[in-house]
């Protein structure tokens, strides 16, 4: 898809910042929270075009869009845990096993994608 076939090159939408990146083989948009609006991505984009795929060579085609997220212990706030540690516990013990938690559940389930769609498109053969 070349950069001038897609929407949003630079822009903003509400909480976020829409931009496109990659290369004609691999477009990208990378959509990112808007810091003097709000700390978490908010919101929806229903029906837009992000650009338009020209040249499509062969009977397959493969689409696939990855939301994927960068996250560190400090932008984690566990709001509720049962038994871990209780208002006694130490903050440098319960720094600890948030930090343990991150690096053992969340890290391993976040490092490749949070969440994927992929299209896949045969054209029916003329038999």
């Amino acid at each position: 898809m070349p950069m001038s076939e897609r929407k949003f090159i630079k822009t903003q939408k509400k909480n976020w910042i829409i931009s496109a990146t990659g290369n004609d083989r691999t477009p990208c948009w990378e959509f990112k929270a808007n810091q003097e609006k709000s700390k978490v991505l908010n919101g929806t984009l229903k029906d837009e075009i992000l650009g338009y795929i020209l040249n499509k060579l062969g009977n397959r085609y493969t689409l696939c869009a990855t939301f994927e997220i960068q996250v560190n212990t400090n932008d984690i706030e566990i709001t509720a845990q049962d038994g871990a540690w209780d208002d006694w516990t130490p903050s440098k013990e319960k720094e600890t096993k948030i930090r343990v938690f991150f690096k053992q559940v969340l890290e391993p389930k976040l490092k490749e994608y949070l969440s994927k769609v992929e299209l896949i498109y045969e054209k029916p053969s003329n038999s």
